[in-house]
């Protein structure tokens, strides 16, 4: 229906807090356009930043879906920033070959081939699976809380897989394998690597004053 002067009321309260309305139906089309486009990480990194920061949170409507996409896909649900900066391409990865197998770029593949050792970025994401799970790291638990709980573990665990792998590059590695074996032995490794990124965890909680502002930094 019409309301006065012409306008449509059904979508007036799209409208609400946003000037015009503009930046928030354009981030919204924005958002469905990004569901389907095949858009790389990196380029749905730059649309975020780009996108009007005014009126309705735009730029959390282009996570939201950033994440869709990466639910679907299997890929990580958190934007990268910092120490984080990265990881969502690196996670996700070039893909190619039948079965759908991860292939490393050519430089990382005569580096394995001839027994070199890996950097923290080529090795493997899953080193917390070698972590016993007493060790497991969990986030601090706080009973107000302005983010779920199960949010800030995904990111924990994360930066955990992160800074065991840079501890395990740092003893010069040469393989994924060899990276687990050392991450399931070295208990004083593992104790370094965990607490570290715990800590990393909390200050990123600490700094954010919001569910948004945490998954968007």
């Amino acid at each position: 229906t019409l309301g006065a002067g012409g306008r449509d009321d059904g979508s007036r309260s799209i409208r609400d807090g946003d000037e015009g309305g503009g930046s928030v139906s354009l981030a919204i089309r924005a958002a469905d356009a990004t569901a389907g486009a095949g858009e790389s990480f990196q380029e749905l990194e730059e649309r975020c930043k780009n996108a009007p920061r005014y009126g309705v949170n735009a730029k959390f409507l282009l996570l939201q879906a950033a994440n869709r996409i990466a639910a679907e896909g299997g890929g990580v649900r958190f934007k990268p920033s910092h120490s984080l900066k990265g990881a969502a391409a690196a996670q996700s990865g070039a893909a190619a070959g039948s079965g759908g197998r991860a292939v490393a770029p050519q430089g990382q593949q005569l580096q394995r081939e001839r027994g070199g050792p890996l950097t923290w970025k080529q090795l493997p994401g899953n080193l917390l699976d070698a972590v016993p799970k007493p060790e497991t790291p969990i986030v601090a638990f706080i009973l107000r809380t302005k983010v779920p709980r199960a949010l800030r573990q995904g990111v924990a665990n994360h930066l955990a897989n992160q800074h065991l792998a840079m501890a395990a590059a740092a003893r010069r590695v040469p393989s994924a394998a060899a990276a687990h074996s050392l991450v399931a032995k070295d208990a004083a490794l593992r104790g370094r690597a965990l607490k570290a990124a715990l800590a990393q965890e909390l200050d990123l909680y600490k700094r954010s004053a919001t569910k948004a502002l945490y998954v968007s930094s």
